[in-house]
């Protein structure tokens, strides 16, 4: 159900994005504070959430100033597979490692054709047209769901003696699952979507949400890492195993 358009709830709606977009600086602040105990992947987590906040700023800088910052959230979704391709790099065991790098350069190219070659963003920045790279999230988010699902079977295959609601990297792979299956879900939903008031009263509230779940999660992954690992009683961890 699509709300009527008023000049209160427009002002709600964006009060609540702008707590979402400075909600980046918890994960940040954890980040930072619990450096020395992180592991390399982690710590590639912590640069993916410094890389959001330079690229919201720079976002809205543009957005403000220029009217037109579709060219700086389309290159996050290029930056969004490299940092968050380097935390499995640093964590996935499996041999398909090897192919990170070629993976992610085979990625950018096709995200640079789809931005420059197939919605002609150049065209787009003259004359402040939107361009959407539907092809490029697409594949986004198949990478990274992908990446996150290999990260929870890997788990499955080596259980360890540690509750898994205490472990940074389980904790951290939750949030971006729960983020990226919702921005797709989104995704696909948006074009039933008729108008702008549709689009903006539906997704911004939506994709909020997800930022703040996902941002709270990770700086909570991150104070993790100061804490001791909180261990799972032996019978049950053994009955686990064989079940």
């Amino acid at each position: 159900m699509i709300l009527p358009e008023s000049d209160a709830l427009k002002l709600a709606i964006n009060t609540f994005y702008y707590i979402g977009q400075c909600s980046i600086l918890l994960p940040l602040y954890f980040g930072f504070r619990y450096w020395s105990s992180l592991s390399a992947g982690l710590r590639a987590m912590v640069y993916c959430c410094l890389m959001w906040t330079v690229m919201t700023i720079l976002g809205e800088a543009c957005g403000k100033l220029l009217g037109y910052n579709i060219a700086v959230w389309q290159t996050v979704d290029i930056l969004d597979v490299w940092f968050i391709g380097t935390v499995y790099y640093h964590v996935l065991r499996f041999r398909l490692r090897r192919y990170f790098l070629l993976s992610g350069v085979l990625y950018t190219a096709f995200a640079l054709v789809d931005m420059f070659v197939i919605n002609d963003l150049w065209n787009g920045i003259k004359n402040e047209l939107v361009t959407v790279n539907n092809y490029t999230l697409v594949v986004k988010h198949l990478l990274l769901i992908s990446l996150i699902l290999l990260y929870f079977e890997q788990s499955l295959r080596h259980l360890r003696n540690v509750a898994l609601e205490r472990d940074p990297v389980f904790i951290i792979s939750v949030a971006l699952l729960i983020f990226h299956a919702g921005t797709f879900v989104l995704f696909l939903v948006r074009t039933s979507l008729t108008s702008l008031w549709e689009y903006n009263s539906m997704t911004i509230p939506l994709l909020t949400t997800l930022n703040l779940v996902m941002y709270v999660l990770l700086a909570y992954a991150f104070w993790l890492t100061g804490r001791e690992p909180q261990t799972v009683p032996q019978a049950a961890h053994s009955q686990s195993v064989h079940s």
